[in-house]
């Protein structure tokens, strides 16, 4: 059964959870296609707790919202949250340019009210594409001469799973000031 993969994130990783219910901690509301990066992105925290002994973490809401895989949560040490802040960034990417039907790339669709990561076969027909698609997309600001500009813009990068330097202009964002 296709669900049953939640019950085994649960009982892999029920620690960080502190216990509390699947339903309550939302992840009843991840999509299918999410299974290989839900796993995927446990697995790298738990390789980083496991090396590093005064490390814990405490995650207290993994959910879909609006097309995006969020995580709330809390970890013991500055080192370790830098370090987990890398891969929660990288994985809520990574969910906005995710299938949630079948786990190819994809992008977010607005679907009614809502937006939708979805490929080009599960896309809901007509729907439109949402652009820029400020998920993937990390942006740093500075201040010149009174003046608030973009220092920095860095988009991620699915194939490389890594976020890498790119001209906003070239992902529809323009003068932010």
């Amino acid at each position: 059964m296709q669900e049953d993969w939640k019950d085994g994130v649960w009982q892999r990783y029920g620690e960080f959870f502190d216990w509390n219910t699947p339903y309550s901690i939302g992840i009843h509301s991840l999509p299918i296609g999410w299974r290989e990066l839900v796993d995927t992105t446990l697995d790298r925290i738990s390789l980083v707790v496991d090396t590093d002994k005064l490390a814990s973490l405490s995650i207290h809401r993994l959910s879909r919202e609006r097309g995006i895989m969020k995580i709330r949560w809390t970890a013991s040490t500055l080192r370790f949250e830098a370090i987990v802040t890398d891969i929660i960034d990288r994985a809520s990417a990574r969910s906005s340019v995710t299938c949630e039907t079948c786990g190819e790339a994809g992008v977010r669709y607005r679907v009614g009210d809502n937006a939708v990561a979805a490929c080009a076969v599960h896309r809901t027909p007509g729907a439109p594409e949402i652009r820029p698609a400020w998920p993937s997309i990390r942006i740093e600001r500075e201040i010149v001469s009174a003046r608030v500009t973009i220092k920095s813009c860095r988009v991620y990068d699915r194939d490389a799973d890594k976020f890498v330097d790119a001209a906003p202009a070239d992902l529809g964002i323009g003068d932010l000031s």
